[in-house]
Protein backbone atom coordinates (compact mmCIF):
# COMPACT_ATOMS: atom_id res chain seq x y z
CA UNK A 1 0.00 0.00 0.00
CA UNK A 2 2.66 2.37 1.01
CA UNK A 3 4.91 1.87 -1.73
CA UNK A 4 1.80 2.26 -4.42
CA UNK A 5 -0.30 5.51 -2.92
CA UNK A 6 2.88 7.26 -1.69
CA UNK A 7 4.38 7.69 -4.70
CA UNK A 8 1.07 8.88 -6.59
CA UNK A 9 0.48 11.21 -3.70
CA UNK A 10 3.52 12.96 -4.94
CA UNK A 11 3.04 12.76 -8.21
CA UNK A 12 -0.12 15.14 -7.64
CA UNK A 13 1.84 17.23 -5.21
CA UNK A 14 4.83 17.32 -7.89
CA UNK A 15 2.00 18.65 -10.82
CA UNK A 16 0.75 21.23 -8.34
CA UNK A 17 3.82 22.13 -7.20
CA UNK A 18 5.72 22.64 -10.70
CA UNK A 19 2.41 24.35 -12.19
CA UNK A 20 2.05 26.98 -9.48
CA UNK A 21 5.51 27.51 -7.95
CA UNK A 22 8.10 26.20 -9.64
CA UNK A 23 10.96 27.61 -7.83
CA UNK A 24 13.40 24.90 -7.82
CA UNK A 25 14.87 22.62 -10.08
CA UNK A 26 13.36 19.24 -10.77
CA UNK A 27 16.08 17.65 -8.88
CA UNK A 28 16.18 19.96 -6.09
CA UNK A 29 12.47 19.38 -5.45
CA UNK A 30 12.42 15.60 -5.24
CA UNK A 31 15.70 15.72 -2.47
CA UNK A 32 13.24 18.28 -1.04
CA UNK A 33 10.42 15.82 -1.45
CA UNK A 34 12.36 12.58 0.10
CA UNK A 35 14.27 14.37 2.64
CA UNK A 36 10.61 15.50 4.15
CA UNK A 37 9.66 11.70 3.87
CA UNK A 38 12.55 10.34 4.96
CA UNK A 39 12.65 12.70 8.20
CA UNK A 40 8.90 11.68 9.38
CA UNK A 41 9.73 8.57 8.74
CA UNK A 42 12.41 8.40 10.87
CA UNK A 43 10.90 10.59 13.56
CA UNK A 44 7.39 10.49 13.86
CA UNK A 45 6.79 6.88 12.91
CA UNK A 46 10.15 5.23 13.68
CA UNK A 47 10.81 6.75 16.91
CA UNK A 48 7.79 7.73 18.43
CA UNK A 49 4.59 5.08 16.75
CA UNK A 50 6.81 1.87 16.19
CA UNK A 51 9.53 2.92 18.48
CA UNK A 52 11.56 0.66 16.37
CA UNK A 53 13.99 1.13 12.97
CA UNK A 54 13.01 -2.24 11.58
CA UNK A 55 10.55 -0.85 9.33
CA UNK A 56 13.76 0.66 7.59
CA UNK A 57 14.63 -2.82 7.05
CA UNK A 58 12.19 -3.65 4.69
CA UNK A 59 13.03 -2.74 1.19
CA UNK A 60 9.53 -2.99 -0.05
CA UNK A 61 7.77 -1.41 2.79
CA UNK A 62 10.22 2.19 2.72
CA UNK A 63 13.50 1.91 0.35
CA UNK A 64 11.36 1.01 -2.82
CA UNK A 65 8.68 3.73 -1.96
CA UNK A 66 11.35 6.50 -1.15
CA UNK A 67 13.09 5.95 -4.37
CA UNK A 68 9.75 5.82 -6.04
CA UNK A 69 8.90 9.00 -4.46
CA UNK A 70 12.24 10.46 -5.88
CA UNK A 71 12.08 9.50 -9.49
CA UNK A 72 8.16 10.30 -9.77
CA UNK A 73 8.50 14.07 -8.29
CA UNK A 74 11.89 14.33 -10.59
CA UNK A 75 10.52 13.06 -13.77
CA UNK A 76 7.37 15.13 -13.53
CA UNK A 77 9.24 18.31 -12.80
CA UNK A 78 11.31 17.70 -15.93
CA UNK A 79 8.26 17.44 -17.93
CA UNK A 80 6.34 19.90 -16.58
CA UNK A 81 9.68 22.37 -17.66
CA UNK A 82 9.84 20.43 -21.06
CA UNK A 83 13.28 19.01 -20.13
CA UNK A 84 12.12 15.74 -21.44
Amino acid sequence: MHAIIGPFGFIILSIIYFKKFNYTTPFHTAIIFISFVILVDFFLVALIINRSFEMFTNPLGTWIPFALIFISTYLIGLILIKRI
